[in-house]
């Protein structure tokens, strides 16, 4: 079975799944990056870029404006969220979202009909307060971590969230869980996890937590059989300029992010 037959046969599961409680107010959807697709100056190319697929991007930005011959301004934020805004109108070039989120724009007319394009593959991962080791190997320290976590933050709308959701339900724990369960603000370099002890451990993509700082450490990947495929694809706006995008777009396809995708634990 292909990963993109997996990752929507996982999605439609996990439909069916109770929903765990979530604090999670909107107030978590401001990006602490200042750059904004609706400000962007004339000329400027416009990219809605998924936290997912942040840091690679910023290791090749520099060259890849050369490429295209035009600044960029690039938003980053959950596919969601940023769907939100392309839903509204809002005119862009390019936009690295997960492939469900692509396919649901341009049903709609808001992307450009056969251009998703798959970019990587990334995990998810754990964070954790402090520099204490976790073991999370194997499913059962998996649970018996989650079990003796104090509080536990993931992202409602983020592209983790069916893992979260398929790994609570495989391991049991929703349940008990559910009062130890808090909403987490971006993860981004400009707004840290808050270092107050609200949460102990953190559920997200392994490329928003490998940066993270305000005393967070790196756990390590949620084990195998319990994730739930994380692809970035890219697509194009019904609005955007379509060659600048596929000059970006085969860009991205190329050698030059690879040494970015491996520093994040991501693959193609």
């Amino acid at each position: 079975m292909s990963i993109r037959k997996t990752v929507r046969s996982c999605v439609a599961v996990l439909k069916f799944l109770p929903l765990v409680a979530l604090l999670y107010s909107g107030a978590a959807l401001a990006q602490g990056d200042a750059e904004k697709v609706a400000t962007a100056k004339p000329g400027d190319m416009r990219l809605f870029i998924s936290n997912g697929l942040r840091e690679p991007f910023k290791t090749v930005r520099a060259q890849a404006e050369k490429l295209v011959g035009k600044s960029f301004t690039v938003e980053y934020g959950a596919s969601r969220g940023m769907q939100a805004q392309i839903e509204a109108g809002q005119a862009f070039d390019v936009a690295i979202l997960t492939p469900d989120v692509i396919a649901d724009m341009i049903s709609k007319g808001k992307m450009v009909a056969g251009s998703s394009t798959d970019l990587a593959h990334v995990p998810v991962a754990i964070g954790v307060r402090g520099r204490a080791k976790i073991d999370i190997g194997t499913p059962a320290a998996m649970k018996a971590a989650l079990l003796g976590a104090r509080k536990v933050g993931f992202a409602a709308i983020g592209a983790s969230k069916p893992t979260v959701d398929n790994m609570f339900a495989k391991l049991n724990v929703a349940e008990a869980l559910k009062d130890k369960i808090v909403g987490t603000p971006p993860t981004n370099d400009t707004t840290p996890l808050p270092p107050d002890g609200q949460y102990d451990i953190v559920i997200n993509l392994v490329s928003e937590i490998l940066p993270l700082t305000g005393g967070w450490s790196y756990a390590g990947i949620v084990p195998q059989e319990l994730q739930v495929p994380v692809i970035m694809s890219a697509g194009i706006g019904a609005q955007g300029n379509a060659a600048d995008a596929h000059k970006l777009i085969t860009f991205l396809q190329g050698p030059a992010i690879e040494a970015g995708l491996k520093a994040n634990n991501m693959t193609r």
